[in-house]
């Protein structure tokens, strides 16, 4: 991968699906990437500018809740380039031995984009 051009398409490549979070579908301001997989976790990589990005992989509890950071188990924060290279080179897929499973603290730093957060009701 040469370009942010070239790790997007490589994303979707790989199966990822992208989801327009803030702006419009031709101007994007940001776009989460997601793959699940049939363990229970999805990866997923937040585009927000070609020098910012976001991955992290969790452990899915009861069901799909896009705004859930409380089972994180790998996290890269850097440029598009920087954090797809990491996801799709070098990230274990779930099932191998050596795929992070270990919950770990939520960092201050996952930026969670307003239009993604999900209000819960009770």
């Amino acid at each position: 991968m040469q370009t942010s051009e070239d790790a997007i398409n490589a994303l979707a490549a790989r199966g990822f699906r992208a989801i327009c979070l803030a702006g419009s579908p031709s101007r994007p301001e940001s776009v989460l990437f997601t793959l699940g997989w049939d363990e229970p976790y999805m990866d997923e990589v937040i585009v927000r500018d070609e020098g910012d990005a976001t991955a992290c992989r969790h452990r899915l509890e009861d069901g799909i809740d896009l705004s859930d950071r409380k089972h994180v188990v790998w996290w890269k924060d850097g440029s598009v380039l920087e954090v797809v290279d990491e996801v799709l080179n070098h990230l274990p897929h779930p099932a191998m031995p050596n795929a992070p499973r270990i919950v770990m603290p939520t960092p201050g730093d996952l930026w969670i984009p307003p239009s993604a957060r999900i209000k819960v009701r009770s």
